[in-house]
């Protein structure tokens, strides 16, 4: 048998920076698909991986056969694109883009997931997990400090 362990990912905060549009003024207009102000899942994939990967190779043995998710924190939509504003002081808004906007089913069925905080595990017990790893986990400030973008050019 193959000893192994599966890392799934949160919402990725970097999809942020692909779902913004340069509009009027020089304000960047943010794109989300489901309620702006419900907390989902995100990660940041950048700086926040590494630290739980490494976690796991060090204590292996407690993670063969689990699937571990990688989780920065709970946010919701409006609470990223408000940091954007607030760290950069470049002016933003979020628009909400229907389900039917979409390019393909797939995209529609992920963002209904993200509408579930459960569907990595329980939220308490990854917050738990979170505290074991000894990782300071990005926010939606320190991943705008930290990434430099300032919107599309």
């Amino acid at each position: 048998p193959v000893k192994a362990t599966v890392v799934q990912l949160a919402t990725y905060l970097q999809n942020y920076l692909t779902r913004a549009n340069l509009v009027d003024n020089g304000t960047v207009e943010f794109w989300f698909t489901g309620d702006l102000d419900t907390p989902v899942l995100h990660v940041d994939v950048d700086r926040d991986t590494g630290p739980v990967v490494k976690h796991i190779i060090e204590n292996r043995q407690n993670y063969f056969g689990k699937v571990v998710p990688v989780v920065s924190g709970e946010y919701t939509p409006r609470e990223v694109a408000d940091a954007f504003s607030k760290v950069t002081g470049v002016a933003m808004r979020l628009e909400n883009r229907a389900p039917e906007e979409l390019v393909n089913d797939d995209m529609r069925n992920m963002y209904k997931f993200f509408a579930y905080p459960e569907w990595l595990g329980n939220p308490d017990e990854i917050r738990q997990f979170n505290d074991r790893i000894g990782h300071e986990f990005s926010t939606p400030d320190t991943f705008w400090q930290t990434n430099g973008w300032k919107g599309p050019e």
